[in-house]
């Protein structure tokens, strides 16, 4: 469980590097008005405390957003550390969207309702945050294209594992362990047991 969470926190990261590096401005690790990376890391703690969103999700989007500048604007208008549209500011009662705290305890906010919305799958949930409020209509759309293969992705990965193991067992030499033969041999024919 800990491997497939690591795992689509990866997925999560690349994800964010994809959707920023298609923007005008690229990414930059640390803007030049970046805030410390221990005050980052204070935010980053209390927001993800408050809003149960683990802290490495809220810390990548924030970086990718705005490279750690709490100053920053988009060309579309979205403001502060999370880059936060006026109407989703609003909407979390901020009256300075550039306030480090309270851009980064709304974002959070807004990416653990996302998280909710997209039951628990930080891709689509990333995803429908970067593309903003007015476009989530195409995030659903995507969202139920993803619930329906899940599944069948889930079977594929499955037969695909039984599979390799098949080949890994099959290319070893078989030799019977001491206790496996004889009268009263309790290991199934096709169960093959390392004795080492």
């Amino acid at each position: 469980m800990r491997r497939r969470g690591t795992t689509r926190i990866a997925a999560v990261l690349g994800l964010l590097g994809v959707l920023y590096g298609c923007s005008s401005g690229g990414y930059l690790p640390y803007a030049q008005r970046a805030l410390p990376a221990a005050q980052i890391d204070a935010l980053v703690a209390g927001a993800s405390h408050d809003s149960h969103v683990p802290p490495g999700l809220v810390r990548a989007v924030l970086m990718a957003e705005s490279a750690g500048d709490p100053s920053a604007i988009s060309r579309v208008g979205a403001q502060g550390l999370m880059q936060l549209m006026p109407a989703t500011a609003a909407a979390c009662g901020i009256d300075d969207p550039f306030d480090p705290t309270e851009n980064v305890e709304c974002g959070a906010g807004y990416l653990h309702q996302l998280l909710r919305r997209f039951h628990g799958n930080a891709t689509l949930a990333v995803a429908a945050y970067n593309a903003g409020p007015g476009k989530q209509s195409f995030t659903n759309h995507w969202a139920k294209c993803i619930a329906a293969l899940t599944p069948v992705l889930e079977e594929v990965q499955l037969q695909s594992k039984a599979q390799a193991h098949m080949q890994r067992t099959q290319s070893q030499p078989h030799r019977e362990c001491p206790g496996t033969t004889g009268p009263n041999k309790s290991v199934k024919s096709w169960l093959i047991i390392p004795c080492d």
